[in-house]
């Protein structure tokens, strides 16, 4: 793959001799790699009051702003929601994924991961101008995979656009109950070959826009009635019942070249009858997961701030999650606590530092991308006149180079290098004659 390519010549040096990413890190950058968190505010250096105060009250006295949260505890993703403040105008979104981006090539020289639920259908986090897939079951219902290829390759390029390099999507769960509140219309079908079918072809158009993907929610969701964001959420099913029907979409979405996986907060004593949740089971991440299904992609949590934690306190759910095999820890609920607690973890010898490097290294294969975006993104549906799309006029070189310029150069990425993601160049200027698209209404 071309991303793989791009890291090996980022990760060598001049002498042609492979670069360790991991040589030059301390443990508490390495420690932050393994968080996701949510930052507040429409702006990475200039939040309103109110976001301000958010930020304070969640990072510390010192943190006012997601550019300093970011650089403070070294984190290795963040994730956007409406709720947070992040998600305004393409050109407002754009913004704060660059600012961002710039704190986190200034504190670390690794980018940022940015990401959001762009699901679709009743998940959708960023409305018009963008275009909105109708979401997994109403594809699902075209009985032709082609249409989750497409939806996911548009959703992914103007994510893509907005500075946003990883879409938590798609959903593969397997809706075998008619009264499952986590997953419902979420679903593709209650057929596992019909999921499996449609959440490959997913994957591709993800790839194909040049975004990385999170196959949801392993060993899937299906069979439960109550969303894990609200409560405990446990399935009866037999250890058999659960590797036919609810696995071999995962399978397929390993297979197709998901980039991570997200364990869920599900219960399954067929797979783990200690009756710890699947984000902490090391029977089901590491000896289901990692070794029966050969996937050695990132593995993040749900958020862990959902209600079925509510027993575990903040250190117990860092802890059981690394060792049960996770790299990635989504939203924990107290984010300083939780990449001190990793720290601390080495020293007391309860987690291994070989361990930490593992999964950050995981974590490293996965930032191929630029950093950096356009100012003023191109997304929203053209417009409709005959006269559109115009015939592509031939580019030459030092126009993309000009157009797709970064803010900053930076050693991540190879000197000159200018790689937006393959299905949107952004455009040369248009001729003058030629109307520009207008946003979708």
């Amino acid at each position: 793959m071309i991303f793989q390519a791009v890291l090996a010549a980022v990760l060598t040096t001049g002498s042609g001799v492979p670069h360790d990413p991991l040589a030059g890190m301390t443990l508490a950058e390495k420690a932050g790699q393994m968080v996701v968190s949510y930052v507040y505010g429409d702006n990475a250096t200039a939040p309103s009051a109110a976001d301000a105060a958010a930020n304070q009250a969640m990072f510390g006295a010192d943190v006012r702003t997601g550019a300093q949260a970011v650089a403070k505890y070294h984190l290795g993703g963040v994730i956007y929601f409406t709720w947070s403040h992040n998600l305004g105008s393409p050109a407002q979104i754009a913004g704060l994924s660059n600012g961002l981006q710039a704190a986190a090539i200034a504190d670390t020289g690794v980018p940022l991961q940015v990401s959001t639920d762009q699901e679709g259908g009743v998940v959708n986090r960023i409305g018009a101008p963008l275009a909105v897939s109708p979401g997994n079951m109403a594809l699902g219902a075209t009985f032709d995979p082609r249409q989750a290829e497409q939806a996911a390759r548009v959703s992914g390029t103007e994510l893509r656009a907005l500075g946003i390099n990883v879409v938590d999507a798609p959903v593969v769960d397997v809706n075998t109950n008619p009264a499952n509140s986590a997953d419902g219309v979420r679903a593709f079908s209650d057929r596992t070959p019909h999921v499996a079918a449609f959440t490959t072809k997913a994957i591709q158009g993800y790839e194909t826009a040049g975004i990385g993907t999170q196959a949801k929610h392993f060993p899937g969701l299906g069979d439960t009635t109550v969303n894990t964001d609200n409560g405990v959420a446990v399935t009866d099913e037999s250890r058999a019942e659960i590797l036919k029907t609810h696995v071999p979409p995962f399978r397929a979405a390993i297979k197709a070249g998901a980039d991570s996986i997200m364990a869920a907060h599900i219960v399954a004593p067929s797979l783990d009858p200690s009756g710890r949740p699947a984000s902490l089971s090391r029977p089901i991440i590491t000896d289901l997961l990692r070794k029966q299904l050969h996937f050695n992609g990132v593995v993040i949590t749900d958020a862990l701030d959902a209600a079925a934690l509510a027993g575990y306190t903040d250190q117990e759910i860092v802890l059981d999650a690394v060792n049960a095999g996770v790299d990635q820890l989504l939203m924990p609920r107290n984010v300083p606590l939780a990449v001190q607690t990793l720290i601390d973890a080495v020293g007391t010898h309860q987690i291994s530092e070989r361990r930490i490097d593992q999964s950050v290294r995981r974590i490293l294969r996965t930032k191929t991308y630029d950093p950096y975006v356009p100012a003023t993104p191109v997304v929203g549906t053209p417009t409709t006149s005959p006269r559109w799309p115009p015939p592509r006029p031939a580019r030459s070189p030092s126009c993309v180079r000009k157009t797709c310029r970064s803010p900053a150069r930076t050693s991540w990425s190879p000197a000159g290098a200018c790689r937006p993601p393959p299905t949107w160049p952004p455009p040369c200027p248009r001729p003058a004659s030629t109307p520009a698209p207008r946003p979708r209404r």
